[in-house]
């Protein structure tokens, strides 16, 4: 053989081996693509209920309820919750949410509304009574 034939069966060795591993890696990419496309589904064609697990909805432009408080706007955005603190009377709405809400003890809540500590106990208690009974939970001996 001479060195032109050589030469000229590498090539086309090299031509078949390229030509092979190109044909190896189509079929891996179809057999990848079949493989997501059996498993991938569209968005219109989910159910709804499956879509609304993944639907993630933003509150914007929601009403807020909101009191004011020491001339601070507490804002609410649970309506029950809401409903349940408007039946309280002013002093206590302000006591409550000063306590719990802010989670200021009762000497603290006192300073901040000219109030006496034992004034400002009796008014945090009672309006978490009301509350309880207002939203059905039991007091922690009841349970």
């Amino acid at each position: 053989m001479s060195s032109s034939q050589d030469s000229l069966k590498k090539v086309q060795m090299y031509d078949s081996y390229i030509k092979k591993s190109l044909r190896f890696f189509a079929r891996q990419c179809f057999k990848k693509k079949k493989k997501l496309l059996e498993r991938e589904v569209c968005f219109s064609e989910l159910p709804l209920k499956t879509l609304a697990t993944l639907a993630c909805y933003d509150s914007y432009f929601e009403d807020d309820y909101a009191f004011d408080v020491l001339g601070t706007r507490v804002k609410f955005s649970k309506t029950e919750l809401f409903k349940a603190l408007s039946m309280l009377s002013q002093q206590k709405r302000e006591v409550i949410i000063l306590s719990v809400g802010l989670g200021l003890k009762d000497t603290e809540v006192a300073e901040r509304l000219n109030l006496t500590k034992e004034n400002a106990r009796f008014h945090r208690l009672t309006a978490l009574e009301i509350l309880r009974e207002f939203m059905g939970v039991l007091p922690d001996e009841e349970k």
